[in-house]
């Protein structure tokens, strides 16, 4: 099935007025949608029966549909300012292994799960990318890969390449994205080959599912991000959290690399007759002595933290 996101830039009166109730529309639409992934996340949106005696949570069955977190990050992306869009994009293509310019253009639309019939020596057959990006200078195929399953593969980069150039209506640049269980090595290697194999394609890149979330939580947390991109930025930061995509900043390994000091744990603990009298009558027993406590090596603690983490 094909959808169709669109956008046109041919309001003439009162522009940036209309644009503002258009985004205003654009946000309380998804408002339901954003709910529904809270509701998800936190274990409250119930469970799907399958039969007459089985079931499967929510959380479990979106986590199981690759395309619906391709949906969830795609068409928010949408949605954002035309500058926060572009500067995404073009973040993402900053592991082209030639790390050239990309020149985008005005927004025009995304199509999902388009279906092209890939011409052969063996026949023809049908080939979908999950998505393309269209822009008026160029147009973007991304192949979609969940961060717990599915791998990227050469073939079917050559085959989405090939069949969208053998049915494309438009002579634009040709871009390649590739987001979720990439590596350099591999980018590396197969790029080259499809730059030499196909002239109009003109940038190859290949991301995580780390980085776009390393990058959203930035963009989030800037000072200077508009209302609307914000609120649209934690909805899919909020679904990448559903996928178990680290959102959180704070890693394991920072705290490690910390100089730590020795904290030594020595002062007067509370005695009943400094709490509040309508606690008295319960705690009038409870009195606490001056303790003292021994030095607790912090540095120390960190080293057993990390060897307990990697025997799990």
């Amino acid at each position: 099935m094909k959808f169709r996101v669109s956008h046109k830039n041919n309001i003439h009166h009162d522009n940036n007025k209309l644009k503002a109730v258009k985004r205003e529309y654009c946000i309380r639409f998804h408002q339901g949608e954003k709910s529904m992934l809270k509701a998800i996340l936190y274990g409250k949106a119930g469970r799907v029966e399958i039969g007459q005696s089985e079931s499967v949570s929510w959380l479990n069955l979106y986590k199981a549909r690759e395309d619906l977190l391709t949906s969830t990050v795609f068409e928010r992306i949408a949605y954002l300012s035309e500058a926060m869009r572009k500067l995404i994009i073009t973040e993402w293509f900053e592991f082209d292994h030639r790390v050239i310019g990309i020149n985008l253009g005005d927004f025009l639309g995304i199509d999902y799960w388009p279906r092209f019939a890939h011409r052969h020596t063996l026949g023809t057959n049908t080939v979908e990318p999950d998505l393309i990006l269209r822009f008026s200078h160029c147009n973007i195929v991304v192949e979609i890969k969940p961060p717990n399953g599915g791998v990227q593969y050469f073939e079917q980069w050559e085959k989405e390449i090939e069949s969208f150039l053998q049915n494309k209506e438009e002579n634009k640049p040709l871009y390649f994205l590739a987001i979720g269980n990439i590596g350099k090595k591999q980018l590396y290697e197969w790029a080259p080959k499809l730059l030499t194999k196909f002239e109009p394609l003109k940038s190859v890149a290949g991301i995580k599912w780390d980085f776009v979330a390393q990058r959203l939580i930035q963009h989030n947390n800037s000072l200077d991000i508009r209302c609307q991109d914000k609120a649209i930025l934690s909805d899919i930061i909020l679904g990448l959290e559903i996928y178990g995509i680290q959102t959180n900043p704070f890693l394991w390994k920072d705290f490690y690399k910390m100089s730590m000091p020795n904290l030594s744990i020595d002062e007067v603990r509370l005695s009943s007759n400094t709490l509040d009298k309508k606690y008295h009558s319960k705690l009038e027993n409870m009195v606490f002595e001056n303790t003292n406590m021994p030095i607790l090596d912090l540095t120390s603690f960190a080293t057993s933290i990390q060897t307990l983490e990697k025997n799990i």
